[in-house]
């Protein structure tokens, strides 16, 4: 009887234990946890695949069936697959006798053909294949980088076998790195009811003035003013008659030149819907021409509603490509929105509400027949743009609070108080970055678009090198020796897209980062003397480890293994090459695949965290690693941020690691989002006594490919919204498009 109560214990603290275990945090790797990292891509990428067909001999058929295991190396640039080798192995049945072979093909990712021969171990005999291959979709058959391959062999018994194929054994999850789709899809089905028509005529001439004011307005916006053709004079003179036909609109109008043509066409717009509303609410009893103060306040209700849910929805997708372009989903909830405030909050008269909400669908018809005249002047979904003013008056983004408050609805991304900001010019950068490598205590980040691993002239890169000496095994060293007394070593991670990966040959350096205690690189006769001074770093921090009476023993604990994984850095290659992704939005008449879009951030962060928000730094920059960032051929700027606002790039690199299959528990530690603590704002605040200014800040990115682009969207809010007398600063005309330039 005395064993009942011992039995029910350890069932309760088992349960007790596995709710810890659920609820906890992953460990850093100091505290006996692991950091899972992406790594580097291998030279050999295993497929394995299953295939069924015909095979025709001398008077008869016979049915094929085939496993096949293989393997695939690119010979050029593995990101663009021009070509490489595919070798394979099978095995499987022709009718009921058993058949088997090897398979050695040229392969084209690219193209999606591969041709060359193959060996029956039946036939003892050699015959050509000729192979195609159809990902069918995004992401590949079942969005897991499974793709259909054709097979033509030829020979005495020729052939024509269909089958899967699949990518295995992979570290980075196949069809799942980039955006399911190429495009947004806007198409609503059912498709929503048509707009009430407005029946009272009066009625009907009002909002037929706020269409053509609300035209003016998108022309003054973001006019189409590009060249047609070939250019020459007679696109100079399609441009020009362009400009000929938005100034004798704007004639006709005539009003007070004194006042920008954008305002003053914006004002008559919105007193035309004041005017409109109130003769609505008032159904035939209003003032004529008078707007009411009821009028008013559903007039505002109506454009608060048209920019949430129509306007700064369809507007976050500036840039991205748009199918069955439209804003009827949109729509389709603004006026639900709408007819709920009607009935709930509104106190307008029953007999007064389908008047009022056949106003309001006319707004929405306006926002809808806008877009369609952009898209076809445009000739692309990607850049339409609707403008703010169709829902703000000029005097609701007239100040520096305001236009920070509608970019923050816009892109997502709240402005924090108390960051300092400073410009670091082209001759600091290294040693800035450098600096944060050996500054960083819990963790660094470089999320870098170029790590040379050679230069132009195919020598090892210096800088490169001269990094991985000073700044990595400098840092690493010095924390292993303070490992005693602190308990803490730092997280090192490195973020570098495959193109510039593969381009540069950065695994000469990545592999050493990898594993710096035991990895010997070899430079080549005339770089002996930097052999020696990495060796004699490995050494010193190999002596230092082995010196730490904490390692020692944790080393113990939780084995060799652990130990490798929290002396490193940890290198994450992304972007990695998938061929199942592909579009033909990129190249007109050719489907294109992703890989060729490249992510083209250069950031470096350490120690930003939600616990105290003067921890860290980040560098935001234009320059990579590499000799020739650092001298006269290259001249760029980069910011040095400290404060709330670097939180941004904590998740940023959060999210990329989960598009790459890092989720959940597996998120480094110390990347994991935590909720910001009692009494932060007052530390925000505090910092900003001491000294120094402090600036309102936030950071955006634009995503890669076809992901959100916040620093687009951001642009045509600023470019289309900032008053008269601002001033706009923009450095660089690689920026300055077609787009760009009509909205400025």
């Amino acid at each position: 009887m005395t064993r009942y109560p011992q039995v029910a214990f350890v069932v309760v603290a088992s349960a007790l234990l596995h709710v810890e275990a659920v609820d906890a945090q992953p460990r850093r790797p100091d505290e006996g946890g692991t950091v899972v990292s992406l790594g580097q891509p291998p030279r050999w990428l295993p497929t394995a695949g299953v295939v069924t067909g015909v095979q025709s001999g001398i008077g008869d058929r016979a049915a094929v069936s085939e496993v096949r295991l293989g393997a695939y190396t690119e010979l050029a640039s593995r990101v663009l697959g021009l070509g490489g080798v595919h070798g394979e192995i099978y095995g499987g049945s022709l009718d009921t006798r058993g058949t088997g072979g090897v398979r050695l093909r040229v392969a084209s990712p690219f193209l999606r053909i591969a041709a060359g021969t193959d060996y029956s171990f039946r036939t003892e005999q050699w015959r050509p294949i000729v192979s195609l291959v159809q990902p069918v979709r995004r992401g590949g058959l079942f969005r897991d980088g499974t793709v259909l391959r054709f097979d033509l062999l030829g020979g005495a018994e020729p052939a024509f076998l269909v089958g899967v194929e699949t990518p295995v054994l992979r570290r980075v999850p196949i069809g799942k790195t980039r955006a399911r789709r190429d495009y947004v899809p806007l198409r609503v089905k059912p498709a929503p009811p048509r707009s009430m028509m407005i029946a009272d005529r009066a009625l009907r001439e009002v909002m037929d003035s706020a269409r053509s004011a609300a035209r003016n307005v998108r022309w003054l916006t973001v006019p189409w003013v590009d060249h047609t053709g070939a250019g020459g004079a007679a696109s100079d003179k399609a441009v020009v008659k362009r400009l000929e036909e938005l100034r004798a609109s704007l004639d006709a109008i005539g009003g007070d030149v004194t006042v920008p043509a954008v305002e003053r066409e914006s004002r008559r717009y919105h007193d035309a819907l004041d005017l409109a509303f109130s003769m609505a609410v008032a159904a035939g009893n209003a003032r004529p021409g008078v707007p009411s103060p009821s009028g008013r306040r559903v007039a505002e209700q109506a454009r608060q509603v048209l920019l949430e849910e129509v306007l700064l929805p369809y507007d976050r997708l500036l840039g991205q490509n748009k199918k069955d372009d439209t804003t009827i989903p949109f729509v389709t909830l603004a006026r639900g929105a709408f007819l709920r405030w009607l009935h709930v909050s509104s106190g307008v008269a029953p007999d007064a509400m389908a008047p009022t909400l056949e106003v309001f669908s006319a707004l929405l018809e306006i926002t809808e027949l806008l877009r369609a005249e952009a898209h076809r002047e445009w000739g692309s979904a990607r850049n339409v743009w609707l403008p703010l003013q169709l829902a703000l008056r000029p005097e609701q983004y007239d100040s520096q609070g305001e236009l920070d408050e509608l970019l923050t609805r816009a892109t997502r991304e709240p402005f924090r108080e108390g960051n300092s900001v400073s410009y670091i010019i082209n001759e600091q950068f290294q040693w800035q970055l450098s600096r944060t490598i050996r500054a960083a205590e819990d963790y660094h980040v470089l999320w870098i678009h170029d790590f040379r691993g050679y230069d132009a002239q195919g020598h090892p890169d210096e800088m490169s090198f001269r990094h991985v000496l000073r700044s990595y095994y400098t840092a690493m060293t010095a924390r292993v020796r303070e490992y005693d007394r602190t308990g803490r070593f730092p997280t090192y991670l490195i973020m570098l897209d495959q193109f510039f990966y593969e381009a540069r040959k950065a695994r000469l350096w990545m592999s050493l980062l990898e594993d710096p205690m035991h990895h010997r690189v070899d430079l080549g006769a005339d770089y002996a003397a930097w052999e020696d001074s990495l060796a004699v770093a490995q050494r010193e921090l190999l002596d230092a480890v082995n010196s730490s009476a904490l390692l020692t023993a944790q080393r113990r604990q939780y084995g060799e293994e652990w130990l490798r994984k929290l002396v490193k850095v940890h290198v994450n290659i992304t972007n990695t090459s998938d061929p199942t992704f592909w579009s033909w939005g990129l190249v007109t008449g050719f489907p294109v695949p992703d890989t060729w879009t490249r992510d083209h951030r250069k950031v470096a962060f350490y120690d930003i965290s939600e616990e105290d928000p003067n921890r860290g730094e980040a560098i935001l920059t234009g320059a990579g690693v590499g000799e020739h960032y650092a001298n006269l051929s290259w001249e760029d700027r980069s910011l040095l941020v400290r404060g709330p606002a670097a939180l941004a790039l904590k998740g940023a690199a959060r999210q990329l690691l989960e598009t790459h299959g890092i989720t959940g528990d597996r998120v480094p530690a110390v990347l994991q989002s935590r909720a910001l603590p009692d009494g932060y704002a007052e530390r925000v605040e505090r910092a900003g006594t001491d000294g120094g200014r402090r600036l309102r800040a936030a950071i955006l990115q634009n995503g890669t490919g076809y992901s959100d682009k916040q620093i687009t969207v951001a642009k045509a809010l600023l470019y289309t919204l900032m008053p008269p007398g601002s001033v706009i600063k923009i450095p660089d005309s690689l920026w300055n498009g077609t787009f760009w330039g009509s909205a400025l």
